[in-house]
């Protein structure tokens, strides 16, 4: 019955970041895989967002949702939305229909579906060119939004040790 429940567990977790990835463009998606443990990835990725002038927008604890459906055995899961005021006017001035693209998201996860015991922990996100793709009034812009998004995850990497 447990193995049932946490198979439950990451497959509402995965339905979730379908939803939240659904304006995901294939080839967009990034994987990044942190040194540290999860609520220390977390607390990193926070303080990385904010230092590259980035506003947290909301910070959902999926993990949190899913124990309150019943879940018992359920993985670290948190997603955050960010954005940059500037680059919200960029999207507005560029197609104003590509600000509901906007905020950025990337989750945070412990672990993995094949290694539910791992402890590794991931940082999942989709490229700023892959959600504003179909606006092509902003491909120059994109380019400039991945590269802060890719700043914040490598800022990341290359954080010190605990």
């Amino acid at each position: 019955m447990r193995a049932k429940a946490f198979d439950l567990a990451w497959l509402t977790a995965l339905a979730l970041l379908l939803f939240v990835a659904g304006p995901a463009v294939a080839g967009h998606t990034k994987e990044a895989v942190s040194k540290f443990g999860f609520e220390e990835t977390v607390s990193k990725v926070k303080a990385a967002i904010e230092a590259q002038g980035f506003t947290i927008v909301s910070t959902v604890d999926f993990a949190a949702t899913l124990k309150n459906q019943g879940a018992k055995k359920v993985p670290g899961m948190v997603m955050i939305e960010f954005l940059h005021p500037k680059q919200l006017r960029e999207a507005f001035d560029g197609d104003h229909a590509a600000v509901i693209e906007l905020p950025w998201r990337l989750v945070v996860v412990e672990g993995t579906p094949d290694d539910p015991h791992s402890k590794d922990t991931h940082i999942n996100y989709v490229k700023p060119a892959g959600a504003v793709g179909p606006y092509k009034k902003l491909a120059k812009q994109a380019k400039d939004w991945d590269a802060a998004v890719e700043k914040v995850i490598e800022s990341v990497r290359k954080a010190g040790g605990h």
